[in-house]
């Protein structure tokens, strides 16, 4: 694995996203947003806004948005990172810690712990982006297929 530069992951990260994008654009509540990336330390942050239609029956996020949001944010990162145009989930853990109210300013984040030729270990979390609340972790496994 080449790591990128710095400059080389956001232009990468930044793509990805815009035609993850634009494959919803018909539906905001499926839109994420770059935050911020490391490639030094393989990590990508993605921001998103939290919709009515994302809410439990408790008006809060969703445990199932949750793992949209970390699927997602770890996809992007294998992609971008990686440089790779497929690769998929085989494996989702998560642990939900407190609930996510819906005023509550989102980041989710995501770094991979163990880059291989085909599968790639990653490590998520969703917490408030002005207090550092931590919302929930996951882990996941992504094969490359390509």
């Amino acid at each position: 694995m080449i790591q990128p530069t710095q400059e080389e992951f956001a232009i990468r990260a930044k793509q990805y996203i815009d035609t993850y994008n634009k494959r919803y654009e018909d539906q905001p509540f499926h839109q994420l947003y770059f935050h911020s990336c490391d490639a030094k330390k393989r990590c990508l942050e993605l921001t998103h806004p939290i919709y009515p239609e994302e809410l439990n029956v408790f008006n809060g996020l969703h445990g199932g948005a949750m793992a949209w949001l970390v699927d997602s944010c770890a996809g992007l990162l294998c992609r971008s990172y990686l440089d790779v145009t497929v690769c998929v989930t085989v494996n989702l853990n998560i642990n939900y810690i407190k609930g996510v109210s819906p005023e509550d300013p989102i980041v989710i984040r995501a770094a991979i712990s163990g880059p291989g030729r085909r599968i790639v270990n990653i490590n998520m979390d969703i917490r408030n982006r002005d207090t550092d609340q931590l919302y929930c972790t996951a882990s996941s496994v992504f094969y490359i297929c390509e």
